[in-house]
């Protein structure tokens, strides 16, 4: 783990560790990407986070959707009982635009609130007819 920008990273107090060090632990380290509210490290603070207080992701049943789409990652979690969450990962370096259809999956919810994404683009996005991920973008959404 990258700690810091001091030596070895903030990992070890030796001179010479067995692991290498990468030069990139200059910028990509923890005492950085905690003063960054974009990094990955807030990224994943914010994901877990979610998971913690979101009832479908932490204890829902997961089905996928649309895995003819080989561009596209997309799932959504479900409790029964009316809680569900739709995920959408964009795999590519091109911007992918998605309908999804989760009657398959028991949730009868089109209109939806975003949770989490990375992509400014997607915090908006109300419904899950013509979703349009930029590239590599990931969005979570509770349906409604």
């Amino acid at each position: 783990m990258q700690w810091t920008t001091g030596p070895q990273a903030g990992f070890s107090t030796n001179p010479k560790t067995w692991l290498p060090i990468p030069s990139s632990y200059k910028t990509i380290n923890v005492a950085v990407e905690s003063r960054e509210p974009g990094s990955q490290l807030e990224w994943f603070k914010k994901l877990i986070e979610l998971r913690r207080t979101t009832p479908a992701l932490r204890d829902g049943k997961m089905t996928m959707l649309d895995t003819s789409n080989n561009d596209v990652l997309s799932y959504v979690r479900s409790t029964g009982s009316g809680s569900a969450v739709v995920v959408a990962m964009n795999c590519t370096a091109e911007a992918k635009t998605i309908s999804l259809d989760l009657s398959g999956a028991g949730v009868a919810g089109t209109k939806v609130k975003t949770l989490a994404t990375d992509a400014a683009s997607l915090k908006s996005t109300g419904t899950l007819t013509s979703v349009t991920l930029p590239p590599f973008a990931s969005w979570v959404a509770s349906v409604e």
